[in-house]
């Protein structure tokens, strides 16, 4: 059984997966959340999207943010500037991730004191402070989610 929810800008993609018994063994919701125009992310149970600085005709900004509150994902997308570019004498490290999609280039930016993750793929960069392992894993993971559907 497959479920499709719409509610403002989120798709919400219910799945319930059976054993060859017909019983239900698992249940996942997948949160698909609209980060551009064209451009979506997955997003972990209970994490939320909050658009910013209204949407303008050639870029738009916002965040994700964990179901606590204690962890926070900026993105921009558009004609926006990169972290990469603007503290480039900053980065610790960088790499490019080839996925089925799109390239991904990931890097570690020291910014006010603090280790900063950022990602480019295309024409959006998602940015966080990370203070702990599950921070990173929670990144790449929402970074590695993003597509585009023209």
């Amino acid at each position: 059984m497959f479920m499709i929810l719409l509610s403002t800008g989120i798709n919400t993609l219910q799945a319930q997966i059976s054993s060859p018994t017909n019983e239900i063994t698992k249940r996942q919701t997948v949160k698909r959340a609209r980060v551009d125009p064209a451009g979506f992310v997955s997003l972990p149970d209970g994490y939320k999207i909050f658009h910013t600085k209204g949407r303008n005709i050639d870029a738009w900004f916002g965040y994700i943010e964990s179901a606590d509150g204690k962890f926070r994902i900026d993105y921009g997308a558009g004609m926006v500037g990169s972290l990469f570019s603007k503290y480039k004498k900053k980065v610790k490290w960088s790499k490019v991730e080839q996925t089925s999609k799109s390239p991904i280039k990931f890097g570690l930016v020291r910014i006010k004191k603090k280790d900063v993750l950022v990602a480019r793929t295309g024409w959006i960069e998602f940015s966080a402070p990370i203070k702990q392992k599950s921070d990173e894993d929670a990144f790449m993971e929402i970074v590695r989610s993003y597509s585009r559907e023209l």
